[in-house]
């Protein structure tokens, strides 16, 4: 199963005012089960990502797939800084209000 990282029926959100924390969060499981190949039931958001595998190709593509899907401009070293789905989460919405303070639209 191949994950899209911005469905047809999702709307990018592009300010922290409109950002959907839980629906980002289940986003992210889903995009890591895919990507290691396992159900999204056994991706707990608080678990380091790396020591359940994800490796390095994958987390730059992880990094990539959340540029695209909130018109961010993330570091590639994102998943080490923030290792689990829970602190990407919280990364993305700080990303999200900095964006918005500094006037991006």
């Amino acid at each position: 199963m191949t994950i899209d990282p911005n469905p047809v029926d999702f709307e990018v959100d592009v300010n922290a005012a409109d950002f959907d924390a839980e629906a980002t969060r289940d986003w992210l499981i889903e995009l890591v089960a895919d990507y290691l190949e396992r159900p999204s039931a056994v991706i707990p958001p608080d678990a380091s990502l790396i020591s359940m595998g994800l490796d390095s190709v994958y987390a730059v593509a992880l990094c990539g797939d959340l540029e695209d899907r909130f018109g961010l401009e993330l570091d590639a070293a994102l998943v080490w800084e923030h290792p689990t789905v829970d602190a990407l989460v919280s990364h993305v919405r700080a990303q999200l209000a900095t964006a918005d303070t500094n006037g991006r639209t």
